[in-house]
């Protein structure tokens, strides 16, 4: 009697060991898996910011070029001022 009773003592430790490595291995599992999406998540922040901002940039930039007097017009009016004066000084060094 006293042999079966330590058997059944055994096989139920057994199920307890068993029931709670695998109790540990699903938590270890879910740790994991949180820690992989909180990555993902701080990731998808950055890019959603990233786009915010470039968003912002390109309609800032666009209002400037319907502009007539914008930044981006100015600076292409001085570029194409400069350009003329070095094709005017370049003529003039040729004759």
């Amino acid at each position: 009697m006293s042999v079966s009773e330590e058997e059944e003592d055994a096989r139920k430790a057994l199920a307890g060991f068993d029931a709670y490595r695998e109790k540990m291995e699903a938590h270890r599992a879910a740790v994991l898996r949180a820690a992989s999406l909180t990555e993902a998540h701080k990731q998808l922040e950055e890019k959603r910011t990233l786009v915010r901002m470039l968003t912002q940039k390109r309609e800032e930039l666009r209002e400037d070029l319907e502009k007539a007097d914008g930044n981006t017009v100015l600076m292409a009016k001085r570029e194409i001022d400069d350009l003329k004066e070095e094709i005017s000084a370049m003529r003039m060094t040729t004759t």
